[in-house]
């Protein structure tokens, strides 16, 4: 075939255009009913081979503090935000943002970053002015390395059940983390306030052996890990955290803190995990666009947790193709309206099809 019959063939680019537009619509539509971050659950039991005690510098030895934080005398739901000193704008930015919502149905809620050490005395001097300045930073005198954050939980820990003894929940979470912390009030009152409760965006996962994340076989020769609730947002009752604490002198230490702490000690804990409603591992421009339903959403930037806030904040503000999406996220809502998409761009595909083969 030649150049110019090549050229004959090809389809009217007017109906491509609207073919890419319809389509276009249909992932606005498709995506917020459909697009959500949910897992099954699954639990292997108490078969795992664990148990056994190896890092005595892990698990038994009582870290030091230094810190200028204060718990009230009650609080409903205390966040702990795993933070590296040098990240004194995402500090800034929680505490003007979501980190500053002190009450939900009347429950107290408190927040409170968990930060080690570096070896800039620049840097150190500033975490200790910063934590004088506000007094919500527990220092811990170890140093800041990814592959401690085991360690700096159970230190989060312990000092938490030292010094908060009138917690009801606690909120683990992380810097590059968005949480709506009335929603997880909500959703606390919503099962009845156990008092022993896991909770989060649970699953098991195969054993990476490579990568960032990878496990030696030494560590854990299994295929799969246990079932656990990812680190950037999950929740422990008052009782339950005071066990894990107690518990993790008993289990062998493990690099990846969830893991550690919501698998393999939850599993001698014999407690099963609940659910976390509307936890995102990313924020799909959809989830922002529902900010309002969102309880976790973890790599976000302040600037990004900026923006959630103020649209919280502010609806009427949010982008035009926000306020023209439904307010709801029912796949049983949206179907209709997706099946018509669909069924358009389905009609001008025929129609693309049909044109070129006449020509």
């Amino acid at each position: 075939m030649g150049v110019l019959a090549q050229l004959k063939a090809r389809p009217n680019p007017k109906l491509v255009l609207l073919a890419v537009v319809v389509a276009s619509s249909c992932v606005c539509i498709l995506a917020p009913g459909v697009v959500q971050f949910n897992v099954r659950m699954f639990d292997r039991g108490n078969d795992n081979k664990f148990l056994s005690r190896v890092c005595n510098s892990c698990n038994e030895q009582r870290l030091s503090f230094d810190d200028s934080a204060t718990c009230p005398p009650d609080v409903f739901l205390l966040a702990l935000v795993l933070s590296h000193p040098r990240e004194a704008l995402a500090r800034a930015t929680i505490r003007e943002t979501w980190g500053n919502v002190t009450s939900h149905n009347q429950r107290p809620i408190q927040i409170l970053f968990l930060v080690g050490k570096v070896k800039s005395g620049v840097t150190n001097a500033l975490i200790a002015n910063e934590s004088q300045t506000h007094g919500d930073l527990v220092i811990v005198n170890m140093l800041e390395d990814y592959y401690n954050l085991t360690e700096k939980t159970l230190a989060g820990l312990q000092w938490i059940t030292e010094n908060c003894r009138n917690f009801q929940f606690l909120l683990k979470t992380d810097t590059d983390t968005y949480n709506n912390l009335p929603n997880h009030v909500d959703f606390l009152e919503s099962i009845g306030s156990p008092q022993r409760l896991v909770s989060g965006s649970c699953a098991s996962m195969r054993t990476n052996r490579k990568g960032k994340w990878q496990v030696d076989f030494s560590e854990h020769p299994g295929d799969t890990l246990p079932v656990f609730c990812k680190g950037p947002a999950y929740i422990l009752a008052h009782r339950t955290a005071e066990d894990f604490l107690k518990l993790s002198a008993h289990v062998k230490y493990f690099e990846l803190e969830d893991v550690y702490l919501t698998g393999f000690v939850r599993e001698q804990h014999g407690i099963q995990p609940v659910q976390m409603p509307q936890y995102y591992r990313f924020v799909p421009w959809f989830s922002r666009c529902r900010v309002e339903r969102l309880a976790s959403v973890h790599h976000v930037d302040p600037r990004t947790v900026a923006q959630l806030w103020h649209w919280l904040q502010h609806p009427s503000e949010k982008p035009l193709h926000c306020r023209l999406l439904p307010s709801h996220g029912d796949v049983a809502l949206v179907a209709p309206a997706a099946i018509l998409c669909l069924l358009v761009l389905l009609l001008l595909t025929l129609r693309c099809v049909q044109i070129s083969g006449k020509r």
